[in-house]
């Protein structure tokens, strides 16, 4: 046999004592939606997953969760900051006091969602549906809403400094003593929002539809931006509380101001 025939190299290739090939390194699996929560839920095997979930109180830090159903889940006080809810079916899911901040909700829907109280600092619900939710004294600080759909939701007593509401919708919304300082509003639907007691200082509502809308005591500020042509007319209805700051004021209020009260004879 010659000394590098053919069938010699091929002897000596099974002759090897070392593996052919190098081994692939095991590759953790991306954690899926079951395998999450049953870590989350090891100690407590009976609950059930799904529709109706009761997940009051888990630690679902950072969870993969998108596109999954979670509607009417019980997530009171959950921990799911970070976690990635894109397209999550969350319908009439019960998220009273749940701290989603950082959490990833694009195109979620939360119609009639409970999230009273709950922290959403920093999250992305853009595009999501949370028409009818409940955000009653919420934390939406710094988060992002754009074109969101907000139609009769209530954000009363809610915090939404800073955050991006650009093309939102929020016709019929209560946002009763909401904080939208510095918030961006733009070409936003507010038609026949109540925004009663809103602080809107230094938002900017350009291109915003307000019709309809109630701003009787809105707070705001000569940093507040109004849609074209509404500036003359809220600042006719407006006192100054403060320098630069001023409060729409309802007519009959406006009226009473500007009649001086009658001097005693």
């Amino acid at each position: 046999m010659p000394a590098d025939s053919f069938a010699r190299r091929v002897l000596r290739y099974l002759a090897r004592t070392e593996p052919p090939f190098r081994p692939a390194e095991p590759v953790s699996p991306r954690p899926g939606f079951r395998a999450t929560l049953r870590a989350a839920l090891a100690f407590q095997p009976f609950r059930k997953v799904g529709r109706g979930a009761d997940l009051e109180g888990a630690d679902l830090r950072g969870a993969e969760l998108s596109r999954s159903s979670l509607s009417g889940a019980k997530l009171a006080c959950a921990d799911l900051r970070g976690a990635d809810l894109r397209c999550a079916y969350l319908f009439r899911a019960r998220l009273l006091g749940a701290d989603l901040s950082g959490a990833d909700l694009r195109e979620a829907d939360l119609g009639h969602a409970y999230l009273l109280d709950g922290r959403l600092v920093g999250a992305d619900l853009s595009g999501a549906v949370l028409r009818g939710a409940d955000l009653a004294g919420a934390d939406l600080t710094d988060a992002v809403l754009v074109g969101a759909d907000l139609v009769g939701t209530d954000l009363a007593d809610a915090v939404l400094r800073g955050a991006n509401l650009c093309g939102a919708v929020l016709a019929r919304a209560e946002l009763l003593r909401a904080d939208l300082t510095g918030a961006c509003l733009l070409a936003a639907d507010l038609t026949r929002a109540r925004l009663r007691g809103v602080d809107l200082t230094g938002a900017d509502l350009t291109g915003a539809d307000l019709t309809a809308a109630d701003l009787v005591t809105v707070r705001w500020s000569v940093a507040t931006r109004w849609p074209a042509g509404l500036y003359d007319g809220i600042r006719a209805r407006s006192v100054e509380v403060d320098p630069g700051v001023f409060v729409i004021l309802a007519d009959e209020a406006r009226d009473r101001e500007a009649v001086p009260d009658p001097v005693p004879a």
